[in-house]
């Protein structure tokens, strides 16, 4: 959000904010992968995530149908 009020993103209104908001969310994704990568350092980083995730969801679609 620093763009939205150093780059006075605020003038542009909601078109401003949108901007300011998606270049955040970008950041924010980016970092994870990273931090992602980094824990799961391993030629195969690609299947340990998904497996990974396919546990996450899972879970949750089990804890749903209870």
């Amino acid at each position: 959000m620093i763009h939205y009020i150093l780059a006075k993103g605020y003038k542009d209104g909601f078109r401003g904010f949108s901007i300011s908001f998606l270049s955040v969310m970008y950041s924010i994704t980016t970092y994870m992968k990273v931090k992602l990568m980094e824990e799961y350092d391993t030629a195969d980083t690609h299947k340990k995530i998904v497996e990974e995730y396919q546990k996450i969801a899972d879970q949750v679609i089990s804890e749903y149908q209870e």
